[in-house]
């Protein structure tokens, strides 16, 4: 395919080349700046074939989250465009899903950025974390760009 080996989740140098990549008026320290379109164009020109899916507004998050799952239960992992906090934008990988104590749904989050505490102030998703964390992790994106995700 001609594509530069990458491994999945990403090291902290392949996402700086991926983002040299996006944009070279941006420094790899600023993180990728496109949208999970671009990070879908860029991951198949590296050889990893990816599908990007986007919700137009929070509305459409439930919906997202629900894609998400179907990805996540055949094997797929995500590159999730989302936010700690209303604006901005983080992307961060979510890699499978596992069973709760309570039976529900739990995400394996992983953040090559940011390390989290377990804090919702950590600036990134516990690991696990629920359904209701990932989506208000969306929905706190949708207020600056279309949320949503590359698959990988």
């Amino acid at each position: 395919m001609g594509g530069k080996a990458l491994h999945f989740p990403p090291t902290k140098d392949e996402i700086n080349v991926i983002s040299s990549r996006q944009s070279s008026e941006v420094a790899p320290s600023e993180g990728f700046q496109g949208d999970p379109n671009l990070m879908s164009k860029q991951l198949t020109d590296f050889g990893l074939p990816s599908t990007a899916h986007t919700a137009q507004g929070k509305e459409q998050v439930p919906a997202l989250v629900d894609q998400m799952t179907a990805d996540l239960q055949a094997g797929r992992s995500a590159i999730v465009n989302g936010a700690p906090e209303p604006g901005g934008g983080h992307f961060l990988s979510v890699t499978g899903i596992t069973t709760g104590p309570n039976g529900e749904t739990l995400y394996l989050v992983n953040d090559s950025n940011r390390v989290s505490t377990g804090s919702p102030n950590s600036g990134t998703l516990p690991n696990p974390c629920t359904r209701a964390q990932l989506e208000q992790f969306l929905i706190n994106r949708a207020s600056a760009g279309a949320p949503g995700y590359s698959t990988i």
